[in-house]
């Protein structure tokens, strides 16, 4: 799946958002395991690496509407009169 560079920059960036100990919680593996593969010393699991992914999406701002956009409006309403 991804490069394991990539994987290991992206397990870095979930741990520097999060926080060590609360991404080794948030992964289910100790933290030794977690500097481990932080440091490359063990291969990072496509599974954990996708779900380092979650977690890095999670911290993501909302996205503002833009100044132009019109509300949503449900297919099936019918105009008013």
């Amino acid at each position: 799946m991804a490069s394991h560079d990539t994987s290991r920059k992206v397990l870095a960036h979930a741990a520097a958002q999060v926080g060590v100990p609360a991404l080794a919680e948030r992964l289910q593996i100790s933290q030794r395991l977690l500097h481990h593969y932080l440091t490359g010393h063990e291969l990072i699991p496509d599974e954990l690496f996708l779900r380092a992914l979650d977690v890095i999406i999670e911290q993501l701002p909302e996205p503002k509407p833009s100044a132009n956009a019109r509300p949503a409006t449900s297919p099936n309403r019918e105009s008013d009169p």
